[in-house]
């Protein structure tokens, strides 16, 4: 009926007379006309795309050459700064120089002899142009020339703030700058441009700041001696825009001097120009820990056009592959889609009831993948069929069992209130006393009450009740010897949890943790919901012996292996416990807690988190529990 209603529902153009036939073919045709025109697809935007990015990769080239360039004339910098900051470093620990700016803070005179005898090895630094030293009122104490500059000029209360006052009115230790060549700030004839490192001198001894050394070098030899081994297209400008390293020949305007200034950065960036009548990219950055900007200049990307011919043949090339690939279509369909068909054929004997019914791949493919999910959704089925079996099965036998337990219960409640009636008459309490807890732990334990799946479910109110007359009636045998606590919540008393589990898990807390040995024994039952009240959480702790390290390592996968072996009689505690936990994973499919410790100060804890999962409609558990 339903295929009826889809051909009433096509469309009948030619169009759709023509898709209803291609939908209609095998799936083996389907992807051979696709692949067919997704290749003619291909190679027209390919032809369309690599003439394209043939510019791209023109222009892409010659970026990644330029910023390279950058990078090297960063790196140059860079060498050269910490050669002056190592000699700076050298000048401000001598113990000459400490000696001398001392020496003038103090108002002693400074020995000439000593500062020249400090400033001698200067002379022979490369590149060095000059080495100023400055005591706290910016005075210059002694210096050294290469260039014969001379006459070093005040540091302090000048007009322009200077890079002394900028060390002295704050917590830096060292500034750099340029010095244009005739600056008249530095020197009153002063011959070089420079890079000058500013650097404060801190007494060794107080560590405090007691003057100021300035270190020069020449900015003509800062990319190397060697003006080949540096890019010929080199500009170097100052933060404020003045051009100290120009290398490409080329006139460049104070405008644009102050454009690159204003928009450098840290990243590299692209600006395009004209100069000197031709169009021109400049890549600039700002370089950091510099006073400088450095710019490369090349010329437009069109002279390299010549080299796309590669990618025109490239681009033949692949055209001609994809035209020879068409026949090879079919066999590749062929591979694709046989591993599809034994697929289809598995779920195909899956949807008949065979449960059995996996296919076999042997590849890692996508299609291997998809087959291995549906391997594990019949293995997954299967053992949830299996599951839900020897669920049904425990049920039943759980369901017999309490059927056994409660024939003619009210037999027993009245011999047990016999017994109890002749122990008062016979003015014996203590026996009485015992007949009257015993009958009220067989009227919770064994008291049907219809919550739902087959009887299983209590109200834990009553689960913890019951565990109150047990712990009553062992009292009565150990005395005080035997010390308990129930810390439970009443909000919980009205939630479900399954029947037999709390008690039980009591019982061997005492029977195995008496064996310790030790005159007081205590065991300790909380109980609380957690904050959502979906998750009900269960302990008990006891001082006894513990848990053996064995069963702890082995818990609970291994513990089959652990009691196939020879053990004693006490392994009856092992099974009980496997016994609980495999009746909880089963009626919560595995989304319950269930652990086993050995406490630090000794003795053993059961811990348990059970999901919420079931409600007792008249919440009457909630008051069961005094």
């Amino acid at each position: 009926m339903s295929t009826k209603s889809e051909k009433q529902s096509a469309p009948r153009g030619p169009l759709g007379r023509l898709a209803g036939r291609f939908l209609d073919l095998n799936l083996a045709a389907k992807i051979s006309l696709m692949f067919s025109g997704i290749i003619l697809i291909v190679l027209v935007f390919t032809a369309l795309v690599l003439s394209k990015s043939s510019v791209n990769f023109v222009r892409a080239e010659q970026d990644a050459r330029c910023i390279q360039a950058l990078s090297y004339v960063r790196i140059l910098i860079e060498k050269d700064q910490r050669y002056i900051d190592g000699l700076t470093e050298y000048y401000t620990t001598s113990a000459e120089a400490q000696k001398l700016v001392n020496d003038s803070n103090a108002g002693l005179p400074v020995s000439q002899a000593g500062a020249q005898d400090l400033l001698m090895s200067a002379r022979f630094k490369l590149y060095l142009l000059s080495v100023v030293f400055y005591n706290l009122e910016g005075e210059p104490i002694a210096y050294v020339s290469i260039d014969n500059s001379r006459g070093p000029l005040p540091q302090a209360g000048t007009e322009e703030e200077r890079p002394f006052e900028r060390l002295m009115d704050s917590s830096r230790s060292e500034e750099w700058e340029y010095i244009p060549q005739y600056s008249g700030s530095f020197m009153e004839l002063d011959h070089s441009p420079k890079l000058a490192l500013w650097k404060k001198m801190d007494d060794l001894n107080t560590q405090r700041t007691i003057g100021v050394v300035a270190v020069t070098l020449d900015v003509r030899k800062l990319l190397g001696a060697d003006d080949s081994a540096a890019p010929s297209n080199v500009l170097l400008l100052s933060r404020d825009g003045q051009v100290v390293l120009n290398r490409s020949g080329l006139e460049v305007s104070e405008r644009l001097c102050e454009q690159l200034c204003g928009a450098a950065g840290s990243e590299p960036q692209v600006l395009e120009a004209e100069l000197s009548g031709q169009e021109r990219k400049i890549y600039y950055e700002a370089c950091s820990g510099t006073p400088f900007i450095s710019c490369i200049i090349e010329e437009d990307s069109g002279p390299l056009w010549s080299e796309t011919s590669l990618i025109r043949s490239a681009l033949l090339i692949i055209c001609l592959f994809l035209v020879a690939m068409l026949p090879l279509t079919r066999v590749l369909v062929t591979m694709l889609t046989r591993p599809l068909a034994k697929l289809s054929e598995s779920m195909l004997r899956f949807s008949r009831g065979d449960y059995n019914a996996k296919a076999d791949f042997r590849y890692g493919d996508d299609i291997g993948r998809l087959g291995r999910v549906f391997n594990h959704m019949v293995e997954e089925n299967r053992r949830l069929v299996e599951l839900n079996y020897v669920l049904k099965l425990q049920e039943k036998e759980a369901e017999l069992s309490m059927l056994q337990m409660q024939i003619n219960p009210h037999f027993l409640y009245n011999m047990l209130n016999t017994a109890y009636w002749c122990a008062l008459k016979n003015k014996d309490e203590p026996t009485a006393g015992i007949m009257y807890k015993l009958g009220q732990f067989f009227r919770v334990g064994l008291g049907r009450r219809d919550l739902g799946s087959g009887g299983e479910l209590d109200s834990v109110g009553n689960c913890v009740n019951l565990v109150r007359y047990y712990l009553e009636l062992q009292q009565c045998r150990y005395g005080s010897r035997l010390q308990w606590t129930i810390d439970a919540d009443p909000e919980m008393y009205g939630e479900l949890m399954p029947k037999l589990i709390l008690q039980p898990l009591v019982e061997n807390s005492i029977v195995h943790g008496m064996d310790s040995g030790k005159p007081d024994f205590s065991v300790r039952l909380s109980a609380r919901m957690s904050a959502g009240r979906d998750r009900l959480i269960f302990s008990i702790e006891d001082n006894g012996v513990g848990f053996p390290e064995e069963l702890l390592e082995r818990w609970p996968d291994g513990l089959d292996e652990y009691l196939g072996s020879d053990r004693s009689a006490a392994d009856g505690q092992r099974l009980a416990l496997r016994n609980i936990y495999e009746r909880l994973r089963i009626r919560y499919q595995g989304r319950a807690e269930f652990c086993l410790r050995s406490l630090p100060e000794g003795g053993a804890g059961v811990y348990m988190d059970l999901p919420n999962d079931y409600r007792e409609a008249n919440r009457n558990g909630k008051n069961s529990a005094g």
